[in-house]
Formats: structure tokens, sequence, C-alpha cells
């Protein structure tokens, strides 16, 4: 048999896109492809289920985020950084990527790389000692999966400092640790834009300035040293409350580098950010960002240590102090196959590319590519493992759901009715329809497309009551 024939049979369709790249600018496509194949040569999975997991992480995770990363320190090394910090948790795999990459692609380049700990819950809070304008969108974030209890300790308030203000909003004591709905919304709003409630946030913003200002000075964030600072990105809210920390102390904003960059409706901090992926609020990378692609890349960059709650001085160090977190269940299914199987390619990769002297990367397009035919078109057995992922959808809370959740009856018409099939944000349409039967799946279809074409209806009906309605003269 020719042996180009055995070596088409070799690839999976992830190999098989990343060939199709071959050539174009911005990366060597075929460099990939070959490593990926190579790793899943050296690993031998023992069932079906870590295959799946194998083929995905060596054929998507691990081609996305190496290629981010080598984006990231070009960038970097144009710029003359001398330092890079990565944010947890998302960070601590690109950090070990990194450090396997800045020395092969870029040898003798001076570059200080390290782990930085932060959160919105560390960040946010002391940044209101400044400007409160993302405290409304911070709290009522995932509020679905919340309670008050949860909410409220977003900012460090307990029930004693706010049972006075629960009755003012259709609240009782008794709906502390109630998980919110949807009709919760409009009296969550007004509360926490009640004046008394502010004035709370304000002094408990005041109070937790000089913990997280002897942590940054610590790690040296106030240092002369040129440096940046990386993270998943999305909307940028964490972003900007860590320049409005670094802005009590006169420190300009440094340069920060996103995966992707989400639209966001205020304006963000002046400071140099630049998007791998796309950047919507400049209208640059690929088309637009598409529904899952952010829970995809924080599943592939999941960590197992706890999220960071605040800073706490101990003797002459500032430490961080970590949410409890249980880890069994992303651990059973196959965390350490995932994560040994990129840092496997990563290290692959970086023994070709210092042999080839190349630090390329792949083009913006192809990752895309990768990413959305994973996300919209799931083969069967991929949607049954990867959909079983324990994601963990609100960082300030014990709140873990899966992709693709048990159904109910009751799924069916949540999906007719709102576009959601269940209470969880991270919800996989596609993967629901690949891990079911073909009844179910179609079902399933209808059923969103019945949601889909209910909105276009009422979206036209609206224009035409617009368009109809006479025009008020003076």
């Amino acid at each position: 048999m020719n042996p180009r024939t055995i070596q088409a049979r070799e690839r999976n369709r992830y190999e098989t896109i990343l060939d199709s790249f071959s050539g174009k600018a911005g990366g060597d496509a075929l460099l990939y492809s070959s490593v990926a194949r190579q790793v899943r040569r050296e690993v031998n999975p023992a069932t079906r289920e870590e295959a799946e997991i194998l083929s995905v992480s060596c054929g998507v995770a691990a081609p996305v985020l190496t290629s981010y990363v080598l984006w990231i320190l070009g960038r970097a090394v144009e710029m003359g950084l001398k330092r890079l910090y990565f944010i947890s948790r998302d960070g601590e795999i690109l950090l070990e990527i990194a450090k396997r990459l800045l020395p092969a692609c870029w040898p003798g380049v001076d570059m200080e790389l390290r782990y930085l700990w932060g959160s919105r819950q560390a960040w946010m809070l002391p940044s209101f000692a400044v400007s409160t304008r993302d405290l409304s969108r911070y709290l009522l974030q995932y509020y679905q999966n919340s309670s008050l209890k949860i909410i409220m300790g977003r900012v460090d308030l307990t029930l004693e400092n706010c049972k006075d203000v629960l009755p003012n909003h259709g609240f009782t004591v008794h709906d502390w640790e109630r998980k919110l709905a949807r009709g919760d919304l409009g009296p969550l709003r007004t509360m926490v834009a009640d004046p008394v409630l502010l004035q709370r946030v304000g002094v408990r913003a005041r109070e937790s300035t000089d913990n997280v200002l002897g942590y940054l000075t610590q790690e040296g964030l106030f240092d002369d040293v040129p440096y940046g600072l990386v993270d998943l990105g999305w909307a940028g809210v964490m972003k900007g409350a860590l320049e409005r920390i670094l802005g009590l102390r006169g420190k300009a904003a440094p340069p920060f580098f996103f995966f992707g960059r989400i639209r966001y409706d205020q304006h963000d901090e002046p400071s140099t950010l630049q998007a791998y992926q796309f950047n919507l609020a400049e209208g640059t990378g690929v088309d637009r960002e598409w529904p899952g692609i952010t829970w995809l890349m924080e599943m592939f960059c999941t960590s197992l240590s706890g999220g960071l709650l605040r800073y706490e001085r101990r003797n002459d160090r500032y430490e961080p102090v970590q949410r409890q977190t249980k880890t069994s269940a992303v651990q059973e299914w196959g965390f350490v196959l995932m994560r040994n199987s990129i840092v496997r390619f990563t290290e692959n990769l970086a023994g070709k590319a210092a042999a080839m002297k190349s630090s390329a990367f792949l083009p913006p397009s192809a990752t895309d590519a990768l990413l959305r035919a994973f996300w919209f078109r799931p083969a069967r057995d991929e949607a049954r493992v990867w959909g079983r992922f324990p994601f963990e959808e609100d960082p300030s809370s014990e709140s873990f759901n899966c992709l693709v959740p048990p159904l109910t009856p009751g799924s069916f018409w949540r999906v007719l009715v709102y576009g959601r099939g269940f209470r969880a944000y991270s919800e996989w349409n596609r993967g629901v329809i690949a891990a079911h039967s073909p009844v179910i799946g179609f079902l399933w279809l209808l059923c969103l497309s019945g949601y889909k074409t209910r909105k276009i209806v009422e979206r036209f009906i609206f224009r035409r009551k617009v368009e109809c309605s006479p025009t008020k003269t003076s």
C-alpha cells in the first residue's frame, strides 16, 4: 500500500483541517498536524473515552493554545517586554506552554515568565474604591445560578450588612440562600443600585485595598520593568479593575494579551490590548465571537486550583486565599490525560520548532476552523465524552454543570420557550443533538428552530408596528 495512503488513514478530522491550511500565511499547519499525530501514536489510551479525550486535546486544544502562546511571545519580544504575567487560573496551562516554547523559539531572549494570582472577586472589590461603574454588571452576572448570599459575598457583604435593605426591594431574610430565578432580576437591579448598599460597598472596597496593593507590589507590578499580562480575555472587566487598582499609585496601564475580546458597552481604560483570535471592540480578527467559544476555551484551560477570594498578609508576605473547590469529578473525567496531552504536544512542537528555527503560529482562521469543527460538528462519542466535562460555570460559587446535562421533558419545553434547555449557561446544543439518538436530536433541533422562528416573527411584527405607527408632529 502506498505510504501516503497509510498516512492519510492515520489522520483524524482535525489533522485533516490543519493540513488544509498548509502553505497559508501565518503559520506552518503541517507541523502542527504532524505533532498531533505523533502524540496520538505515543499515548496509548486504555478506553474509548480516553481516545476521545486524547483526540480533541491533541487536535484542537493543544494547537489552539500553543498558537496563542506563540503569538503572545512573539508580540512581547517585538514590544521589548522583560516580564510576562499569566493570570490564574486560565493562565496556568498557558504558562506551562510558554516555559517550553520561549527557550526553544527565542533562544537567548531574556524574559521572565511568572504566575499572578488574580480573580474578579479579588480585584473588582478594591477597584470600586475608584469607580463603581461595573458594580451592577459584576454582581448580577450568572445571577440565576446564584443566591443573594453568593452575590453579596462578591463584595464581602453578609446578611447582617444587608438585612435592613432587603425588604425595600421585595426580599426577606428567608430569601438569602434561595436560588434566584428569572423573575428576581428586576428587584435585584434596584437593590444593587440602592444608595445605602453602595455606601457599604464603598467601605468594603476601601478596606480591601491595602492587601491587594501589597500583593501587587510584592509581585513587581509597580516596578519600572516593562511587562505585560496574559489572560483568555472576553469582556475585559477584570482587566479594567486591575488598571484602576494600579492607578491608585500612579502606575500606567500595562499591555494586555487576550485570546479574544468581546464588545463591551463602556469605554475601557486606556491601555494596549492585543487580541489573537478576535477583537470585536475594534472589529479585528475572525468574523465574530460565536456562542460557546468562551466555555470551550475555559474548559481547555481548566485548573484544579481553587478560585482566588482575596489576599492576606502572613508575616512579611502577602498570600492568596483560595476558595475550596471539589476537583474529584474533573479528575475522574480525565483532566490529567487532557493536561498531559497538551503539555506533550507543546514539548514535541518546541523540539521541532527549535530544530527548524521556527516560531510560526497558526493563523486565527485555522484555530477558528478547529474550534468550530468541534463545537458545531461533534461526533457522537466526542459529544458524549466532552459533554460530561464538569464545568464550573460561576467562578465565585460552587455551581458546577456539564455541557450536555441529562435531558428531561422540561428541557424541551424550556428550549422552545427560552432558547435554552437548561438552567446551565454553558449550553452545547450541537453536543445535545449529537450525543442522543437521531429521534431525540431531531426533536431538540425542532424545538430550537421553533424558538428562533418565533423570535424572528416577533421582531418582524415589532418593526412593522413601528413603521406603521403615526409620526408625532409638534
